[in-house]
């Protein structure tokens, strides 16, 4: 029983874990891309998760095929197999396995020591380190299968020394399912960015009624004075676009806006200011 709740909760412990850190890295850099500061927003970890799905639903998903499928035909297979293929074919794979958890060990020191040579292939580092640390334990394991089936007498190790193994496997694994997801979701962020860069003449636009002046003195935002009936002034601001409303704040930006010049605005979502949105700019150009 305590390995069939292990075998469950530690997986799904690890994936949460994976999906809060994924969503506030691609936090960081998506709104770091607008020159915003993300902790502004006063993000929560349900918000984090959710923003995780940006980038991991497919590599959850394909991870999680592959695995059905492997599962699936051992099952179907490994049946039927005879026991002579399978000791040559664990004979054979033992050493290679061995050599292979080496070789990416290696990769992943190197993206240690030396991070900027492996710039352009985020999460590679992270990948070897968590396949090789698998790949050298599947090694060790089919080489101590091997010995069992040919009758060698070894000594069982201590239930410590099993912990301590086994322990160092998931840490390791761990960390570099962290890392490689650290990289990988710092660049879907940025990306993210770009893109609502590029995307930006073609969003809604967006036209801000405040009942305050807001000195938006900012390149591609105009201001206009409106003067209601009772005397009261209200303020109206054209050539902005929404991008996203987080934790109560509305992050605008001009439609004219590059990372080169530009400033990005964030405002507390009040009762003081009313949106209107359009397909186009020149539709919500008319004045008060």
């Amino acid at each position: 029983m305590l390995r069939a709740v292990v075998s469950v909760v530690t997986p799904v412990t690890l994936i949460t874990a994976l999906m809060y850190y994924f969503g506030l890295i691609h936090a960081y850099w998506f709104f770091g891309g607008f020159g915003v500061d993300y902790s502004v927003f006063d993000l929560t970890p349900e918000d984090y998760i959710l923003r995780s799905a940006d980038g991991l639903f497919l590599p959850f998903c394909v991870v999680a095929v592959v695995v059905l499928v492997l599962t699936s035909v051992f099952q179907l297979v490994g049946p039927r197999l005879d026991p002579t293929f399978i000791d040559r074919f664990v004979r054979g794979a033992a050493p290679v396995l061995l050599v292979l958890g080496v070789g990416l060990s290696v990769v992943a020191g190197v993206a240690i020591a030396r991070p900027y040579w492996l710039l352009n292939y985020p999460a590679v580092g992270g990948l070897a380190l968590v396949f090789g640390v698998l790949s050298f334990t599947g090694g060790i394991r089919s080489v101590r299968w091997l010995a069992k089936r040919r009758g060698r007498v070894q000594r069982r190790l201590p239930t410590s020394w099993a912990v301590a193994e086994w322990a160092s496997v998931v840490m390791l694994v761990s960390v570099g399912l962290f890392w490689a997801v650290g990289d990988f979701s710092a660049r879907v962020g940025s990306q993210r960015a770009e893109e609502v860069v590029r995307a930006l003449p073609s969003w809604p636009a967006l036209v801000l009624h405040s009942e305050r002046r807001l000195d938006l003195a900012i390149p591609g935002v105009i201001e206009t004075v409106c003067a209601g009936d009772d005397g009261t002034a209200s303020y109206r601001y054209d050539g902005l676009t929404l991008i996203t409303q987080e934790g109560g704040q509305l992050l605008l930006l001009p439609r004219s806006w590059t990372a080169a010049k530009g400033s990005a605005i964030v405002l507390a979502k009040t009762d003081a200011l009313l949106l209107q949105f359009s397909a186009t700019a020149a539709a919500n150009s008319s004045g008060c």
